[in-house]
């Protein structure tokens, strides 16, 4: 079955996404990971259809990351993401990591919505 991505929200293809890695064996970690971050996406994008996030919508987003962000951290340190961290909230180990880790969930988003196995 081939689905296609018009139409579908960034919400939709994130739980598709989810459940397509969980198939694939992911680790239970690994996942949890995948699924605060895409959240956290999700939330600061408000839901949009798949069509309309841009490249320039997710690098404001980690530009948002890098600058904006104020991550709830159970030891009650809400630093802001540097762009040189390596911390747990951390997307990769830059900002502009950041950016092609967070590309790259984006376009296996794409993959699993359109081409599922």
């Amino acid at each position: 079955m081939n689905r296609r991505t018009e139409g579908l929200f960034l919400s939709e293809a994130i739980d598709g996404f989810i459940k397509y890695k969980f198939v694939e064996g992911l680790s239970q970690r690994t996942l949890e990971s995948y699924i605060d971050q895409l959240a956290r996406f999700q939330q600061y994008l408000d839901n949009p259809p798949l069509a309309d996030i841009t490249a320039d919508r997710i690098s404001d987003f980690l530009f948002w990351l890098c600058t904006d962000y104020e991550p709830q951290r159970l030891s009650g340190n809400s630093d802001r993401i540097s762009p040189n961290t390596n911390g747990p909230s951390r997307l990769g180990r830059s900002c502009k990591k950041e950016q092609v880790h967070l590309e790259e969930k984006i376009a296996d988003i794409y993959k699993s919505c359109s081409h599922p196995s």
